[in-house]
């Protein structure tokens, strides 16, 4: 596993349904079905224990029930099966998210040519850094001469009245014939408002094993990462009746294998590991809010770079009265 650079969108897939009345008689209300025409929902490996739960109570409810089951009586189970075991998430159109970058310090109050509070852009809900660095100039120390984008007395103003974090390293210049020269890159980091980290870990909330019939829990998950010095942030979303954050986390292997085996692009995790067609890739973030691309080679490699993982969202939501 290694840090390389290189670029890959996602594609958008789709599940087109149009049974409005099934769907109805298994319990959806508009936004539900709408949602699931929109995009697939999730039957993951770790909710199998539930479907094979709830799959047996109806083949021994068929086998007593005293009148006869049809197809559609069936296909409507099916139906219920989907809403209500768990499910991490579903497949998305990858879309631009507008974050917020929110400065540690007032430089509009100080008056340097910087803003307290920018607006930036990433390419989805799963990609959130938690910091961001705007590289405010570059020092040549060689020469000692000075790159920026402002003005040389502004940068120095920056300089001298703003904390800036240093990189120093070597850059290869191809307009100078690939000279290699040694610089050190100033930045001035802004804290990202949506980051997960800024979400308290919330305890006294959870979810029991046991089958709910009256509603089902909404949580969120928050899987942090670190490999050498960058990190990443993931959170996932579950909708579950009965699947404990235990058994959340025994299924993050098998979520992982499915995406590696190309065997399932119905998983959440496609949004967030790259597939190039020849190996995978993982966006990382550096102290310098810089992206990384982390090449992934088998299943391992994911799981052993998983620090802490923390639920940040568990609310029951009690299903609506017919």
């Amino acid at each position: 596993m290694h840090f390389i650079d290189q670029m890959m969108t996602e594609e958008e897939t789709s599940f087109d349904g149009d049974e409005r009345d099934i769907f109805a008689d298994a319990g959806f209300d508009d936004d539900e079905r709408d949602a699931f025409s929109d995009a697939p929902l999730l039957v993951l490996g770790a909710r199998k224990h539930s479907v094979f739960m709830l799959s047996c109570l109806f083949y021994y409810t068929i086998a007593l029930f005293p009148f006869p089951v049809t197809s559609t009586d069936i296909f409507v189970f099916y139906i219920f099966l989907i809403k209500n075991v768990p499910k991490f998430g579903t497949i998305k159109k990858e879309r631009d998210m507008n974050i917020t970058g929110i400065a540690r310090e007032n430089f509009e109050e100080a008056g340097l040519p910087l803003k307290n509070t920018i607006e930036l852009t990433t390419k989805n809900e799963y990609t959130i850094p938690d910091i961001w660095g705007l590289k405010v100039g570059r020092k040549f120390l060689d020469t000692g001469e000075i790159e920026s984008h402002f003005e040389e007395q502004q940068f120095f103003e920056i300089r001298k009245r703003a904390t800036l974090l240093e990189y120093p390293h070597t850059v290869i210049l191809m307009e100078q014939d690939f000279a290699e020269r040694k610089v050190i890159d100033y930045y001035v980091i802004y804290d990202i408002k949506e980051s997960s980290k800024y979400k308290p870990t919330i305890v006294n909330e959870y979810v029991d094993n046991i089958i709910l019939g009256t509603g089902e829990y909404k949580c969120e998950y928050e899987i942090l990462l670190s490999c050498g010095d960058a990190t990443r942030r993931l959170v996932i979303p579950v909708r579950t009746i009965n699947m404990p954050m235990y058994d959340f986390i025994t299924g993050i292997e098998d979520e992982i294998e499915d995406v590696m085996d190309r065997s399932s692009e119905e998983n959440i995790f496609s949004n967030i590991i790259i597939d190039t067609g020849d190996y995978f890739l993982l966006d990382m973030f550096d102290e310098y809010g810089r992206t990384y691309k982390v090449e992934i080679t088998g299943v391992y490699d994911f799981i052993k770079m998983i620090v802490s993982i923390r639920q940040i969202r568990c609310e029951f939501f009690p299903y609506e009265k017919k």
